[in-house]
């Protein structure tokens, strides 16, 4: 799944470089904004970011949140083969019905 492929490119940055790419634990969207968005640091280890199949990355794609130890990646859930999000959504998330949640490591 693109989950799975965006965890372990976290994985191998955070091997590479030390820590997971840091935006201070602010959830923003993957790599929508290059210019302000950290997961777009990614693409030193991906050729290219997973896009959401529904293409409004900014309303429909994946978000990012890390302190550099640890990090969360929130999706719209497009099956119920994954399990609802239950940690407390940040505040603009908070209107999306089926959200998935990853925490790593």
């Amino acid at each position: 799944s693109d989950l799975q492929s965006l965890q372990a490119a976290l994985i191998i940055y955070a091997d590479d470089k030390g820590e997971f790419p840091n935006n201070e634990n602010t959830v923003q969207t993957l790599c929508v904004f290059e210019e302000f968005d950290v997961g777009c640091e990614l693409l030193d280890v991906l050729d290219e970011l997973p896009r959401d199949p529904r293409d409004d990355a900014s309303t429909n794609g994946y978000w990012y949140a890390s302190d550099g130890d640890t990090y969360e990646l929130y999706a719209q859930r497009e099956s119920s083969a994954f399990p609802v999000c239950v940690l407390p959504r940040p505040d603009f998330l908070q209107d999306f019905e089926s959200l998935l949640c990853v925490l790593g490591p």
